[in-house]
This record gives C-alpha cells, structure tokens and sequence, in this order.
C-alpha cells in the first residue's frame, strides 16, 4: 500500500491556501464599498496568507504526480479547510438576524 508523500500534499495544500486568500479579498472589498467594520474579514485574510506562506515556504511543490490516495486527501483537507477560514468572519463577527 502507498502511503502519502506528506510534502507532496501540503505543498499542493499551500497553493490552496494561496487560492482561499485570494477569494477572501472579494468580501473585503464590499466592506470598504459599505463602510463595514474591515477587521471582520482583514483578520481572517491575513491569517490565511501567513498560513499559506509557511505552507509554501516549508513544502516546496514539486511536479510530481498524486497517487489516488493523495488526491482524495488533498480535495477532503481543501474543503474542510475552506470550511474553518470562511467561517473565521462569523466566529469574529457573529451571525448576522
């Protein structure tokens, strides 16, 4: 059985990160539109980035191919993951009624 080439998956999980940070700056932009409090979704996007940063200064990508274990691993820890930094506005802020 193949095991999973650990800088393989969180090299790939950096650039991920890198992809979440870039969607992050969308909401922070109809912040400043609205007038809206900044630190709601400034906070949660820079913690992103620095996470994406070591990420992608620690496990350098190389192209290598992904076995089909890695590939799930990576597309299970990529959303789950999405799930925790998007939800990051909403522990800050609260949910909006």
């Amino acid at each position: 059985m193949i095991g999973l080439r650990y800088n393989v998956v969180l090299g790939v999980l950096g650039s991920i990160f890198w992809l979440l940070a870039g969607f992050m700056i969308i909401p922070l932009f109809v912040a400043v539109y609205y007038g809206e409090s900044l630190q709601t979704f400034a906070i949660p996007l820079a913690i992103t980035v620095v996470v994406a940063s070591l990420f992608t200064l620690f496990f350098k990508r190389k192209d290598e191919e992904w076995n089909l274990k890695e590939g799930f691993f990576i597309v299970a820890v990529g959303w789950l993951v999405a799930a925790i930094f998007y939800s990051f506005p909403y522990m800050l802020e609260g949910v909006p009624r």
